[in-house]
């Protein structure tokens, strides 16, 4: 398990939250634990290259995916 120095907050559109603190995990659900709030799709950070997962390469070989 490979993890980045960081979590995700989830707010509403009218900056209510709605989850936070997600552990940012490469390949993992990272909303396996909140299937009660949202229980389709998967939400999945991706890597392109395993030697430069940190938090400056998130958008850029780090990627977030939803996956339905």
């Amino acid at each position: 398990m490979i993890a980045l120095a960081g979590v995700l907050d989830m707010l509403t559109v009218d900056n209510q939250p709605v989850i936070q603190g997600i552990p940012l995990i490469v390949s993992e659900n990272l909303l396996a634990q909140y299937s009660h709030l949202i229980s389709e799709g998967k939400l999945v950070l991706l890597s392109d290259e395993e030697s430069d997962i940190n938090a400056d390469a998130l958008g850029i070989t780090v990627k977030l995916y939803w996956i339905i």
